[in-house]
């Protein structure tokens, strides 16, 4: 699976758990890098940390995600 396309599934479903705080997500990684691993259960996870992140982070901050090389 695509980084970039799990990062893209789990940001979209973590969208609403940021929207009532105002916090933005910001994704570094680069479209070309890849993962093995459950496409499912991979975005759950992902899913999971972004909303977490936008659940404690103070209201107006943004959420940055990377994904080293």
């Amino acid at each position: 699976m695509n980084r970039s396309d799990a990062l893209t599934v789990a940001g979209t479903s973590s969208r609403h758990a940021a929207d009532g705080r105002a916090v933005c997500f910001s994704v570094a990684v680069l479209p070309t890098q890849t993962v093995s691993a459950d496409a499912d259960l991979l975005a759950l996870a992902l899913a999971n940390l972004l909303a977490n992140a936008a659940e404690y982070a103070d209201h107006g901050s943004t959420v940055t995600l990377t994904a080293p090389p």
